[in-house]
């Protein structure tokens, strides 16, 4: 049998959720690949120039870095990646970048016409919003009703979980010749609302959810808070707005799709959103004195907020059991 040639893959943003997924995936086949990172916000013409320089790169994984010069910083890394003749390039973009209005959506669109004007060989991954992003919003878990609450009505959009973007990455590194010049959209197995999404989390993590639509001036808010509380830099003003323009782009139903791409460069079908809660119950049920710490016995509770879009019912059974029903009523003109 020929011995198998490793490839040389340089994996950008591996401190990010779908990066650092696929860095461990391709840690998990030694004798296939050799993985480099680097991070694009701190790295200029140089320091790209002296890893190509003292490393043969065969792929790169693009994930751009979340700054508002990302677009020159991605310019450089392809320039520098041409120079060397790397054989194939992953870019990941976002669904619907041709197609929308903001910030993302132009840095997007422009960084996918670069990388198809130059002579790379190459697969654009365009996703939707990951799972992994209501962990910014594990906070607001942390409360006597936990709560999601995003500014985007009645809006549905199909979140797909990190790893399902690196499987499909593993599966164009491992055979680039197969995919080169395409673009495949990634999303989420369903098309879910607020509504929708807050029962699905209340079902994995045992706890009522309710769903909050909330104003752009509390998304903004909490953002900075986010921004303050945990002293990341990256939740910049620029990008603050970047995001809000997300939501008014999923409440004004441009994110509604769903696709197979997912299953058909992986030969598994797309995660659902209630295994990403299951995965990070921990996480989202770090709490003191919610309404699960209550331990109360009666068949029903109702849980009632007429600043919300939505009443939520908890669990029918005892609250200890976690084998309750949670459901969401349109709230009533008047109670």
């Amino acid at each position: 049998m020929p011995a198998t040639t490793r490839s040389t893959v340089l994996v950008t943003g591996s401190e990010g959720q779908t990066a650092s997924a696929l860095v461990d995936l391709l840690s998990l086949s030694p004798n296939q690949f050799d993985t480099r990172t680097v991070s694009l916000s701190k790295s200029d013409v140089s320091s790209l120039e002296d890893i190509f320089s003292t490393t043969r790169i065969d792929s790169i994984f693009l994930v751009p870095p979340q700054t508002r010069d990302a677009i020159a910083r991605v310019r450089i890394l392809l320039d520098v990646a041409q120079q060397h003749n790397v054989a194939y390039v992953v870019l990941v973009s976002m669904l619907g970048a041709e197609d929308q209005t903001g910030t993302f959506a132009e840095h997007f669109t422009e960084m996918e016409h670069h990388l198809q004007s130059s002579r790379l060989p190459h697969t654009i991954l365009r996703t939707s919003p990951l799972q992994q992003n209501f962990l910014h919003l594990a906070d607001d878990f942390h409360q006597p009703i936990p709560t999601i609450a995003l500014p985007i009505s009645n809006g549905s959009f199909a979140p797909v979980h990190a790893k399902d973007v690196a499987r499909a990455a593993v599966a164009l590194l491992s055979n680039p010749s197969r995919h080169l010049n395409r673009t495949y959209t990634l999303t989420g197995p369903d098309l879910l609302t607020g509504v929708e999404i807050a029962g699905r989390a209340s079902m994995a993590i045992d706890r009522p959810v309710r769903f909050r639509n909330g104003s752009i001036a509390q998304a903004r808010a909490q953002m900075r808070r986010i921004r303050e509380e945990h002293e990341t830099g990256r939740l910049q003003e620029w990008f603050i707005q970047s995001v809000v323009q997300v939501y008014q782009a999923i409440a004004a139903g441009h994110y509604q799709m769903v696709t197979s791409d997912v299953l058909a460069l992986t030969g598994r079908p797309a995660t659902p959103i209630d295994i990403f809660f299951q995965e990070n119950k921990s996480v989202f049920n770090k709490s003191e004195g919610s309404v699960n710490d209550h331990h109360d016995t009666r068949p029903a509770a109702c849980i009632m907020d007429r600043s919300a879009d939505y009443v939520s019912v908890a669990y029918k059974g005892a609250y200890g059991t976690g084998l309750g029903r949670y459901v969401l009523l349109p709230l009533p003109a008047k109670l």
